[in-house]
């Protein structure tokens, strides 16, 4: 079977829906409108360990709004038929 392809040659590029109500899914997956919400904000972490925090974090706060993150491009990847849920 020959594949199809998406892209027209299109020097500018190529769009997968024209506004964010234009739903999309990937892999069989259920089409969904672009997710709303705030905009996403990377949380400062340091990169080099630190004597309170190996783990480059300089608050607890700091560590669960990156995990929040994490969680939000997961559920994401998920909804669009990118990544299988466990």
């Amino acid at each position: 079977m020959s594949k199809k392809q998406l892209s027209d040659g299109n020097p500018d590029g190529t769009v997968l829906g024209q506004s964010a109500t234009d739903k999309i899914a990937f892999f069989g997956g259920t089409p969904i409108a672009k997710q709303g919400g705030t905009a996403m904000v990377v949380p400062t972490v340091a990169y080099t360990a630190q004597a309170s925090s190996p783990f480059g974090f300089t608050t607890s706060a700091a560590f669960n709004a990156f995990v929040a993150q994490v969680r939000a491009m997961a559920d994401a990847l998920v909804k669009y038929g990118l990544m299988k849920n466990s």
